[in-house]
């Protein structure tokens, strides 16, 4: 979901065959060890809180944001 708000790859989605031993290990290293990745992560997080405070009702902000999107 949160690829789609912010209409960029956040964090690496590994959906049907993606998801094996080999990718997730290898995500999961990223995530804990590279630490551009997570500077970057974390950047992004706060770029989608924001985004989604903005209106002041973080959860109906989500839905408007994804209901934009399938209606797109």
């Amino acid at each position: 979901m949160v690829n789609l708000i912010m209409d960029k790859p956040v964090v690496t989605e590994l959906i049907q065959h993606d998801m094996n031993v080999e990718a997730i290990s290898k995500e999961l290293d990223a995530i804990l060890n590279d630490k551009g990745n997570i500077q970057r992560i974390k950047k992004d997080y706060e770029d989608l809180f924001a985004l989604l405070a903005a209106g002041g009702n973080a959860s109906a902000t989500a839905a408007t944001h994804i209901l934009h999107l399938l209606k797109a």
